[in-house]
């Protein structure tokens, strides 16, 4: 889950979308406190549909993405918002080729523990994977003096003296730590680099949920394989006190389509006839 830097009425925030499964949350943050807005996909439709009467073909992947790129731009004529205590609104208004948009966020203050779930416990698990990549880096540093050493011993002599470098002292690298940028704090977490450490590192909290619905899955298929098991051992008894129905497939119903009637449409349908 990566953020994104946006201004908002001359403000600094974060912002950032996490999909699971149907659910689609919404985040903005300035570090301090937390904002949300959760959707399902059909409260996504509905939403969009109610705000945008006249449009059709939308996908709600490409509409986030369009939703995140408008964020992500530095000026202000795109984004209306309003800033409270406990809600932030905005309202989006952007073209999709040559097709009006507008899309409005009704962001409601979340709790401390939520804005540590979402944003501070991702920054810890962060800042742990660079402690682990530091530690792996330095290893491979003293492998390689060890490499070059036994060159070294076995009479090989550099023909370019000026590469020869020191005997790494990890202990020595960091009582001399390298200066910090001087970037402030959002732009250090906006960055591709630490965009990329974040999307890599994932809070333990939600590998125990990923774990525990495999578990739940896995019981499910069992429970399924011994109803089918009970469900065979009546079909071949001789008597059969009672006929029991069991539905092994449950339907599954295709990602919804934002699909309404749109002038352009029927604009292409006349064209299309002459």
């Amino acid at each position: 889950m990566s953020w994104i830097k946006t201004l908002l009425c001359d403000r600094n925030y974060l912002f950032s979308l996490k999909i699971h499964g149907s659910l689609y949350s919404f985040y903005i943050t300035d570090m301090i406190h937390l904002y949300a807005e959760t959707l399902t996909d059909r409260e996504f439709i509905s939403k969009f549909n109610s705000i945008n009467s006249d449009l059709e073909g939308f996908e709600l992947k490409d509409l986030c993405d369009e939703i995140c790129t408008e964020i992500k731009k530095k000026g202000t004529e795109t984004k209306n918002a309003r800033i409270s205590e406990d809600r932030i609104e905005i309202s989006l208004n952007w073209d999709s080729d040559d097709i009006p948009l507008t899309w409005n966020f009704d962001f409601r203050l979340e709790s401390p523990q939520m804005l540590f779930k979402v944003f501070t416990s991702q920054v810890i698990t962060s800042i742990d994977a660079l402690v682990e990549e530091r530690k792996e880096l330095f290893q491979i540093i003293r492998n390689k003096d060890l490499e070059l050493g036994e060159f070294k011993n076995s009479g090989l002599k550099m023909s370019r003296p000026h590469l020869r470098t020191e005997w790494f002292d990890p202990e020595k690298f960091l009582t001399n730590p390298v200066k910090p940028s001087l970037r402030g704090s959002l732009e250090i977490l906006c960055s591709p680099e630490v965009e990329r450490i974040l999307e890599q590192s994932k809070p333990k909290e939600e590998e125990e949920i990923h774990h525990h619905s495999s578990r739940i899955q896995v019981s499910k298929t069992k429970d399924c394989k011994q109803a089918d098991d009970i469900i065979s051992q009546d079909t071949n008894s001789p008597t059969k006190p009672s006929q029991i129905e069991v539905t092994k497939k449950r339907k599954v119903e295709p990602a919804p389509v934002i699909k309404v009637p749109t002038k352009r449409v029927a604009l292409k349908k006349k064209l299309m006839k002459l």
